[in-house]
């Protein structure tokens, strides 16, 4: 139907209600404006799609600019019903002038109310003169009539309320948004990362799911996943954002909205009603509640009884729940407490998980950063697990808050956790709540003398291996019931279940707990007044952090809180920098275990077996951390560290499909990471930190490579030149140009001279063969990326154009001076 067709519709079914009328003085209004409360809602009822879904048009007819006549034009198929007549009234009684009349209409059958009291009229029995009075009649409506006809337009049309509670959501999700460094907010401002986990919930949701649990460790970003949800604009579903730890009550926090919005008393029953009956059958989007900061405790009960009730009837409803809780706390309400039986949320919850970011997220991040906070990761990061972890992004959007590059140019962030980053990241989630970081110190000192009792029962390492996990009982017994139950409704710790080792407190976020662990043992050492035990201890120290997540960086922050007494420290650095990486022969009969989170692979070593393997790697892993902080003999260090002949990473407790995959080049009998995974290894990343802060002890480091013939120093170093030498600061790109200079040469004879060794082990390839290589055309040689014959032209034209550039620019200088 066109608009002509639609008034001359309308123009019809008034001639019938009151023929009178002249055609010249009426007009055709089919936008109608609502007032509801603080809200203005547009209806369209004219609207194509308004039309075919629902089975009706609406329109106001106005006489001499007088609200006259709300029409409810159905379609000549549909029966009237009273519920039509309850909304044509209801939207009559909610514009901001009240017609005093209201028609509905199928076009074979007729129903005219008046406006003021309900009550039904004849067709043409309202003359002139009887229309004044009712125009009069409208101005005295009952307060009541407009609560009703409020409640009336809330459960039957989405159009009313889907853009009050869009609103509601937009406030509350504003309301939890801020700056990356206020971290009482949970959303940072400018940085919204879409979320898998928010697609599988709004699936489940189109799906018809009446419950969704969204689960995941404290600080993994569960909010931000429920806040995307309530901020999607869908027509097929509108999200209410309830915050559960404001409110004990979802029905009385929905009530207390309304109450606020319509200026009308409306009490949770009234809304109970509304969900239960006023949605079923009612046109328009699904309604999804969205509860945040549901964490199980004592005081939840009530609301989690509540959730239970509304699911229950939700499957007759247009109603969902998403309920985003820890995932312990998940556990506790899903199962009957003593029983293997799911409660009813148990059984009619779909359980999606949030966790890490994952590749599709990270390249989201990393736009983010570098349109919103002027900052990028120096390549590598795809390879960092730690990164991945939302808390630990929002750590380091936090330090960029405050970090901010002098000259203006983009800064470059370390793909690699760093014992500064978890230093801030403890400041950050845990510093200011005493409580809490005390609780976290009291796990850490039972965790550590478990460990010690624990150090040569090796079925107990593997059990716990990438883990922070103590015996149930024995915590409890040294911190008590109260400070557990505590730390388990915060969601840090978890209790497992196992043949082996009994009931476990596992912890939820390893990693800030690895802080405290380095802070307890720092403590530790400072209490003891020999040196001579220090030794030992550190022993301890390398032992227990080589079985934890970031177990490398958390035994850095140990050290380096050492070093308020320099003797200590020295004496400290000293002995992880004698404990050099070795390699051991694994022959006949041997036998290893590697822990993964899916499970243990177990080798035995058969006949005539006899493999290099690496041994005793994590001390100079350590210290390739600790050298990442400012010390008066860092180059001495570096230099060190970097010429080990072997790759220097820890390897990540993850699923044994998830591990990262590294190619390797062979390279002066030295096999070496390719240079386009980027920054993958510790003791590189300390190369790249130290070339910012003395760009002149870095080339200084080049030129030593170069003397002592290191091949792995010169690659790491070429590694960092690659990635500084476009840098916008001067001093820095500067130096990086002139490293890359000093080790490219190196590397291309290197490689020049294992070309030669290969022809000279090859004499006995046919005459041909050898004719045809010596008659080619030089070919790319994949050990150093450049030709054979080109490379050591292709670095002095490198060389002689960045000249030709630096006197361009001072002469330029110069210019501008005049």
């Amino acid at each position: 139907m066109n608009e002509a067709e639609f008034e001359a519709r309308m123009v019809a079914e008034l001639r019938v209600a009151l023929p009178w009328l002249q055609h010249a003085e009426i007009a055709v209004q089919h936008t109608l404006t609502l007032r509801l409360g603080h809200h203005k809602v547009l209806v369209d009822g004219h609207a194509p799609k308004r039309a075919f879904v629902q089975g009706r048009l609406d329109a106001l007819i106005t006489y001499r600019g007088e609200p006259l006549l709300l029409i409810e034009l159905k379609a000549p198929n549909v029966a009237l019903e009273d519920a039509d007549v309850e909304q044509a009234l209801s939207y009559a009684r909610l514009l901001p002038r009240m017609p005093p009349l209201a028609l509905v209409t199928n076009g074979s059958s007729r129903r005219l109310i008046k406006v003021h009291d309900g009550s039904a009229l004849a067709m043409a029995s309202i003359d002139e003169k009887g229309l004044n009075t009712l125009l009069a009649s409208t101005t005295a409506l009952a307060v009541g009539e407009v609560d009703q006809a409020l409640k009336t337009l809330l459960g039957r049309d989405g159009s009313v309320w889907a853009p009050i509670l869009r609103n509601w959501s937009r406030r509350a999700v504003k309301n939890l948004t801020g700056p990356a460094r206020d971290l009482r907010m949970p959303i940072v401002e400018g940085f919204h990362v879409p979320r898998s986990a928010t697609t599988r919930i709004t699936q489940y949701i189109a799906a018809g799911a009446t419950l969704v649990a969204l689960t995941g460790a404290p600080l993994g970003g569960k909010t931000n996943v429920l806040a995307e949800i309530a901020m999607t604009d869908s027509d097929d579903f509108v999200g209410l954002f309830v915050d559960a730890s404001q409110t004990e009550s979802v029905l009385q926090y929905v009530a207390n909205l309304f109450a606020q919005e319509f200026f009308s008393g409306v009490s949770p029953d009234s809304v109970r009603t509304w969900l239960y009956a006023g949605l079923r059958g009612a046109r328009g989007p699904r309604l999804v509640l969205i509860v945040d900061g549901l964490r199980g405790t004592a005081a939840d009960q009530r609301f989690v009884q509540e959730l239970n009730e509304l699911v229950e009837f939700a499957s007759d409803s247009r109603v969902s729940v998403v309920v985003g809780l820890g995932s312990d706390t998940y556990d506790r309400i899903s199962r009957v407490s003593g029983r293997r039986t799911a409660t009813r949320f148990g059984s009619l919850a779909a359980k999606v998980s949030v966790g890490p970011l994952t590749d599709a997220e990270l390249n989201a991040a990393e736009d983010l950063l570098s349109g919103t906070f002027g900052a990028h990761f120096v390549p590598g990061l795809a390879y960092s697990r730690e990164m991945r972890l939302p808390w630990m992004m929002r750590s380091v959007l936090a330090t960029l808050s405050v970090r901010r590059s002098a000259n203006g140019a983009m800064l470059g962030i370390p793909p690699i956790v760093t014992p500064a980053l978890l230093r801030a990241a403890w400041q950050i989630w845990v510093g200011n709540d005493a409580e809490l970081a005390d609780d976290l110190e009291r796990v850490a000192e039972v965790y550590l003398a478990e460990a010690q009792k624990r150090h040569s029962d090796i079925e107990w390492q593997l059990a716990t291996h990438g883990r922070i996990a103590i015996g149930l009982s024995g915590l409890e017994t040294a911190l008590g019931h109260e400070r557990v139950s505590r730390l388990r409704v915060q969601g840090y710790l978890a209790l497992v279940r196992r043949e082996d080792l009994g009931t476990q407190a596992m912890a939820r976020v390893e990693e800030l707990l690895g802080w405290a662990v380095s802070h307890v043992f720092a403590r530790q050492v400072h209490q003891q007044a020999e040196v001579e035990n220090l030794e030992n201890a550190l022993e301890h120290l390398v032992a227990v952090t080589e079985r934890l997540p970031l177990g490398d960086v958390i035994a850095a922050c140990a050290v380096l809180l050492l070093s308020t007494k320099p003797t200590v420290f020295e004496a400290a650095v000293q002995y992880l920098l004698d404990r050099e990486p070795r390699e051991e022969r694994v022959g006949e009969g041997a036998k290893l275990a590697a822990p993964f989170r899916d499970g243990t692979i177990r080798l035995h070593f058969g006949k005539g077996m006899d493999e290099p393997m690496l041994a005793d790697s994590h001390p100079w892993l350590i210290l390739s951390q600790v050298v990442s902080e400012p010390l008066s003999h860092s180059a001495s260090l570096l230099a060190a560290l970097g010429s080990c002949r072997h790759f220097l990473r820890r390897i990540d407790f993850t699923r044994f499909a998830e591990l990262p995959h590294f190619s390797f080049v062979e390279l002066g009998g030295v096999s070496v990471v390719e240079q386009g995974a980027g920054i993958v290894e510790p003791v590189t990343q300390a190369l790249f930190v130290h070339a910012h802060r003395a760009p002149s002890e870095f080339v200084a480091l080049a030129r030593l490579a170069v003397h002592d013939a290191s091949v792995p120093l010169a690659w790491r170093i070429l590694t960092v030149a690659h990635l500084a030498m476009y840098s916008a600061d001067e001093p820095l790109r500067e130096a990086a140009e002139e490293a890359h200079d000093i080790v490219a040469p190196y590397l291309h004879d290197v490689a020049l001279a294992e070309v030669s060794e290969d022809g000279a082990e090859h004499e006995d390839v046919d005459a041909d063969e050898r004719t045809s290589e010596h008659t080619a055309p030089p070919q790319n040689n994949p050990k150093v990326g450049l030709s054979a014959d080109s490379a050591g032209e292709h670095a002095r034209r490198e060389r002689n154009a960045r000249k030709a550039r630096k006197r361009a620019e001072k002469k330029a200088r110069r210019k501008n001076r005049r």
